[in-house]
């Protein structure tokens, strides 16, 4: 099966990945930085959640 990002359902999933990638990072740079705003463990974990639920909703 080849990768089209014409197809609806390819795109959702690779919005999700990318949504879910940029919280990773967002927990990461939580992580490295601890003396940052521990806000950024609340966006970084929903950047995570909702990339997660997008991928399995598009299933």
């Amino acid at each position: 099966m080849t990768f089209s990002a014409d197809q609806p359902r390819n795109r959702q999933r690779a919005g999700a990945a990318f949504v879910t990638g940029i919280g990773f990072l967002v927990l990461l740079l939580a992580e490295l930085a601890p003396s940052t705003v521990p806000a950024l463990y609340v966006i970084g974990g929903s950047f995570v959640t909702a990339g997660l639920i997008a991928l399995l909703t598009s299933i």
